[in-house]
């Protein structure tokens, strides 16, 4: 299965949304995380997928998917990126 970014999966849901449900903060959610699958990952995507099965509808708000990318961007996000720009940028001995 391809890869994609956070980006590309945000860029994707803009250009959906006027798909039915899909302006939905929840389904949002629940799309991203068909796609995020992996024995590195199943531990996460339960705990997320129990989350988001207890919301209902009046919890429907942006808040939901603002969590979902924090939580997402806090467990995968690049910790050793700037490390690694620094030590390209500094001249080998």
């Amino acid at each position: 299965m391809p890869t994609i970014s956070i980006e590309q999966l945000k860029g994707y849901i803009v250009s959906i949304g006027l798909v039915p449900g899909m302006n939905s903060f929840i389904q949002r959610v629940a799309l991203a995380l068909t796609l995020i699958q992996g024995p590195l990952v199943a531990e996460w995507h339960k705990n997320v997928g129990e989350w988001i099965d207890g919301h209902h509808t009046h919890d429907d708000v942006p808040a939901v998917w603002d969590h979902f990318l924090d939580e997402f961007s806090t467990q995968f996000q690049d910790s050793q990126r700037s490390q690694r720009a620094m030590n390209e940028l500094r001249p080998s001995k």
